[in-house]
């Protein structure tokens, strides 16, 4: 599915200027909540997402884009990355599971 994808512009800039690698995107589109926003298909990781991410992925690499898997991305109808960048939202999974693990918010 993502090899359809092609990315605007913006979303080349804003991917490169927050560090959010294709494997992010692959992952957060993988396990993942969609939803339907202004026109556009919005993908983040939600605590359902992350756990089974957690289950069926490989644990260091899980570990080590800890960070990165607040990420959320839009995509348009015509599959075009529009824009990405990370939920700051205090009751993200991936916060909770940090602060639970005893690590500083990712």
């Amino acid at each position: 599915m993502m090899d359809r994808l092609t990315r605007s512009k913006h979303a080349q800039e804003r991917c490169r200027a927050r560090s959010i690698s294709d494997r992010v995107l692959e992952l957060v589109f993988l396990y993942g909540r969609q939803h339907r926003r202004r026109g556009a298909d919005v993908y983040l990781l939600d605590r359902r997402g992350f756990e089974e991410l957690s289950a069926y992925e490989d644990a260091e690499e899980v570990r080590a884009l800890l960070p990165k898997l607040r990420a959320y991305f839009v995509i348009s109808d015509d599959w075009t990355l529009v824009t990405a960048g990370y939920v700051i939202d205090e009751v993200s999974p991936v916060t909770a599971l940090a602060k639970r693990q005893g690590r500083a918010k990712p």
